[in-house]
């Protein structure tokens, strides 16, 4: 079986709260009323454009670096981080950051847990996937933005939150694919 039932939640868990966070980039302005600088009411249609354009580039990512890691022979978990010790605390800061109109966005929406031997190329393989995917993602958007101009917003925001992903996940920092990939190639030497 690939997913179990635990990774079938999180991932839930992962579409709903992007799509919540990421949903006031599809309102339609008719909603916004100025003298409160907030939308009247929860906008369904947002939500779900919101879930069709970010979920897969989340979670293409982190299937990039599962899949990759079991055709290795590791086994793998799809997670949503806790942090702070709060279960799904990485996707729920998100989501209260959004519900508090911040002007800022953090979230980690999901990981993938890996365990086992491998070579530290095999590693570094798995961590440089998930980026490239969103690379992927970009250049596929990319090219269909001019093809299909009723989508064409979907398209643009797609090539912007892709690119965004591919190089926020490169920075070499602990926690971060880029680092998984530097010190790998580092331990491989």
């Amino acid at each position: 079986m690939v997913f179990n039932l635990l990774e079938l939640i999180h991932m839930t868990v992962t579409v709903l709260g992007v799509g919540y966070i990421f949903m006031d980039y599809f309102k339609q302005r008719a909603d916004f009323d100025p003298l409160h600088m907030a939308y009247k009411r929860f906008d369904f249609t947002s939500f779900k454009y919101a879930i069709i354009t970010v979920a897969p580039a989340v979670l293409l990512h982190e299937f990039a670096h599962k899949f990759s890691a079991m055709a290795y022979g590791l086994s793998t978990q799809y997670v949503v981080p806790d942090l702070f010790g709060i279960p799904f605390g990485g996707i729920l800061i998100g989501v209260v950051l959004k519900a508090a109109s911040t002007p800022f966005l953090v979230f980690i929406p999901g990981a993938i847990a890996m365990w086992g031997t491998a070579h530290p190329l095999v590693f570094a393989l798995t961590a440089a996937l998930g980026p490239l995917t969103n690379l992927a993602l970009y250049f596929a958007s990319k090219q269909l933005v001019d093809y299909q101009p009723k989508y064409r917003q979907f398209f643009l925001f797609s090539m912007k939150i892709n690119l965004l992903l591919f190089w926020f996940n490169l920075i070499p920092i602990p926690g971060f694919d880029g680092y998984h990939v530097v010190s790998n190639i580092i331990a491989a030497i």
